[in-house]
């Protein structure tokens, strides 16, 4: 019995990540090539190669260029094209040189959309190179840096790559010799599952297609079985969409799950479907027809046919020879000349492109030097003369603060003499009405005289404390009148009042204890006073309640003092009512 290396999801694997390890279609008749054929073949193709050689003289066009602009952000993408290009013709170590010289001026600049891609090529660079550990650190850069920008096409190409580590490493057995670095098949199938939700969420077909023809591969190591679904599901899309090297490589796959679920038949079918695509699309891929005779070699290993077998291996090896020979040996060495001469010339002006990004390095430097210098100065001459500033005005705020106080201790002396000359006169009328309603204006001022003695007195300059100004105004008329001053009882919610409010309420206050004074407290056993204020919503409540008899409407008419209440009510905005049910009861509200 012959046997032989089974890679049949190696091309697949790497077209899901983008590479470009060779073509796979398969063609359809059930014998091995002919060596006439197959020169035939050759001859009336074009070389895949003849392409990419014009790719790279259009990628090292586009270095030249960036030199001449000294353009880092185009030199950068110029040096990721020729890494592609150079990988594509099989020069892993210099493809790999350009990637990394990119690198370095791209990491600079942050992530980036670039940067996430070159990530994904220098990962697939260390997969073809057998490098795996390598290959999975620059894939999970990728998916970090793809994760930042919130790039989910670029996230479902990441997660696609680190699949590939992951199924190439256990293929390739590498975990059994480092268990440092642990992969597994498992993990293949989990980073295949993110990048073919995001496929799924973008209605990405191709995307998605190429991602069940690496799930299919994956599975035909570990249950052949279950790749069959994935594998066709991406032949469906292949052959509508006339992708002709993904129509017949996905046949080949699709061929040796039948061969290793028994299903011959079926095998023999697709491999001759493969064969006749092939030929008939024209298509240039020598690894692909190494794959077809490898296909065909296990189908006749199947069937006990070994001698087919063989010849269908012998010409597998051919094939690869020949590819070798003739398109890297031949179609590299002339490009090889070129190539060298090309590089010294762009490592020339690379070093001078570096010198002068470095002298406009240091050129910058220096202007941000500079401009911090000037602006360390600026904003210290904005502090001295802040500084200048806020010293003057707490200096002219004291002074004022000191002006109102004094202001207000001199309207309080002149009050104190008004209310002394008041006295005086009304000393000397013998008018018992002249002389009441003198002492009744003298009380008025004497009312004013508190208010300012509290502004004089407390920390506030326009406010006065209502705990305090309403029991000075109640007792100082009770005490002219000759009653105890404990006859009031007070209910007062702490509170600080504007003296715009307060001057017209303590000439209320006064008139209405003036009045309980003369009218309710006359020949009475048990006077009594209680009085009511609090704020509440931005509304302030004054309740006065005495225990006289109250009075008639006729004397509410007559009085100057209930006519002046009226006018002080109306200048505070509020309203007021007197209620007399075996007391008399005066409630005021205002807004502050």
């Amino acid at each position: 019995m012959i046997s032989f290396p089974f890679t049949p999801s190696r091309f697949w694997l790497s077209l899901a990540l983008g590479f470009t390890l060779s073509g796979f279609p398969v063609c359809g008749q059930n014998v091995p090539l002919s060596t006439a054929e197959m020169t035939s073949y050759s001859a009336s193709q074009p070389r895949p190669y003849v392409q990419e050689y014009e790719k790279l003289k259009e990628a090292q066009q586009l270095y030249r260029e960036a030199v001449a602009k000294h353009d880092s952000t185009l030199l950068s993408e110029a040096c990721y094209l020729l890494s592609k290009r150079y990988k594509t013709l099989g020069d892993l170590v210099t493809s790999e040189k350009w990637a990394i010289q990119s690198l370095r001026i791209r990491e600079g600049a942050g992530p980036s959309n670039e940067l996430g891609k070159l990530y994904v090529q220098l990962s697939g660079n260390c997969m073809a190179s057998s490098r795996y550990q390598e290959a999975y650190v620059y894939a999970h850069r990728a998916l970090t840096t793809f994760q930042a920008i919130q790039s989910e096409h670029g996230l479902m190409g990441a997660y696609s790559m680190l699949a590939g580590v992951h199924s190439l490493d256990t293929a390739s057995k590498i975990t059994l010799k480092n268990k440092s670095f642990f992969l597994s098949l498992d993990s293949t199938f989990y980073y295949h599952k993110l990048a073919e939700q995001i496929a799924l969420k973008q209605n990405d077909l191709k995307e998605l297609s190429m991602i069940y023809v690496a799930v299919g591969g994956a599975w035909l190591r570990r249950d052949p079985k279950r790749s069959i679904p994935y594998l066709q599901s991406a032949l469906a899309f292949f052959t509508t969409n006339k992708i002709y090297h993904s129509v017949v490589g996905v046949q080949i796959s699709l061929a040796h799950a039948y061969i290793a679920t028994g299903q011959n038949q079926k095998a023999g079918r697709f491999l001759a479907q493969a064969k006749h695509t092939f030929y008939t699309q024209h298509l240039a891929h020598y690894h692909l027809l190494g794959d077809l005779e490898t296909a065909y070699a296990r189908l006749y290993q199947q069937t006990g046919r070994s001698k087919q077998a063989i010849l269908h291996l012998e010409k597998a090896h051919e094939i690869q020879t020949k590819a070798l020979k003739q398109d890297r040996d031949g179609a590299i060495s002339r490009l090889g000349l070129v190539y060298r001469i090309d590089q010294k010339e762009a490592q020339l002006k690379t070093q001078q492109h570096q010198i002068a990004l470095s002298r406009e390095k240091l050129r910058s430097q220096r202007q941000i030097s500079i401009a911090a210098f000037l602006l360390a100065t600026l904003t210290a001459m904005m502090c001295s003369v802040f500084f200048y500033y806020n010293r003057k005005n707490q200096r002219i705020s004291r002074q004022n603060a000191e002006l109102v106080k004094e202001q207000n201790h001199r309207v309080k002396n002149n009050l104190q003499v008004i209310s002394s000359l008041l006295s005086l006169q009304a000393k000397r009328l013998s008018d018992p009405g002249a002389r009441l309603a003198v002492e009744e204006s003298q009380l008025r001022v004497q009312a004013i005289a508190m208010l300012h003695r509290q502004l004089y007195n407390g920390n506030k300059l326009i406010e006065v404390d209502v705990t305090a100004f309403i029991p000075d105004i109640v007792n100082g008329v009770l005490q002219v009148y000759g009653f105890d001053p404990r006859i009031a009882q007070y209910t007062l919610s702490p509170f600080w009042l504007h003296v715009d409010k307060a001057v017209p309420l303590g000439l209320i206050l006064n008139e209405l204890t003036t009045n309980a004074c003369k009218y309710a407290f006359t020949d009475h056993p048990n006077a009594s006073l209680t009085i009511t204020c609090y704020q509440k919503n931005a509304v302030v409540c004054l309740q006065v309640v005495d225990n006289g008899p109250g009075f008639t409407h006729s004397l509410r008419r007559s009085s100057f003092g209930l006519q002046l209440i009226d006018i002080l009510a109306k200048q505070l905005d509020g309203t007021y009512d007197f209620t007399m049910k075996g007391s008399t009861s005066f409630r005021l509200s205002f807004k502050l």
